[in-house]
């Protein structure tokens, strides 16, 4: 299911006008940390939708229009969301060959990033936060990325030729000692 997010310049009063006025949205809650230091603008967004916002670790609607803030506290505090977010951080992905490709943002108000905001930010934090110095030159994919690039390389080759796993050290150790001399790599050909 895909969700839409507002940011802070959306009229929240306009929106939450069904909410009992105590339990109105508040951005100033997403400004808080969870029990593990998490800020909750990390992966609480707002929907256009009176009383409702959305936890992307669980992907699930949160109903605050009861309760107000002890609605999304209540929620970072339970089992099922404490689990996803563990399995969340404990897979890795493959990062994209490029960056800032212009990617739809998470707002479908406006398609494509900012100008002003780093690609990745939420959509809920201000530009005037976000709007440093900061896409200057892209970072380059960090070792963890770099060696899961290759990990998943690895068994493509391996799954495409029908390649027994025990082969696998081996043709590791073959590939090193052959990365030894790039000249003679380079030249070689079959």
């Amino acid at each position: 299911m895909s969700e839409t997010f507002i940011d802070r310049s959306a009229d929240i009063k306009a929106i939450d006008a069904s909410v009992k006025n105590r339990f109105q949205f508040k951005w100033s809650w997403l400004e808080e940390k969870d029990s593990i230091g998490n800020v909750l603008s990390d992966y609480i967004r707002k929907i256009p939708e009176p009383g409702l916002c959305y936890c992307l670790i669980c992907e699930r609607r949160l109903n605050y229009g009861a309760r107000g803030k002890s609605c999304l506290t209540r929620h970072v505090e339970t089992s099922y969301h404490k689990a996803r977010g563990k399995e969340l951080k404990n897979n890795q992905t493959v990062p994209a060959s490029s960056f800032g490709d212009g990617a739809p943002s998470e707002t479908s108000a406006t398609p494509g990033p900012s100008p002003s905001r780093p690609h990745g930010a939420a959509p809920n934090v201000p530009e005037s936060l976000t709007a440093q110095h900061i896409q200057e030159l892209p970072k380059p994919p960090s070792m963890e990325d770099r060696v899961s690039h290759q990990e998943a390389m690895l068994c493509s080759f391996i799954a495409e030729h029908s390649l027994p796993l025990s082969c696998v050290p081996g043709l590791i150790n073959l590939v090193q000692t052959l990365t030894q001399d790039p000249e003679a790599l380079e030249s070689l050909s079959m």
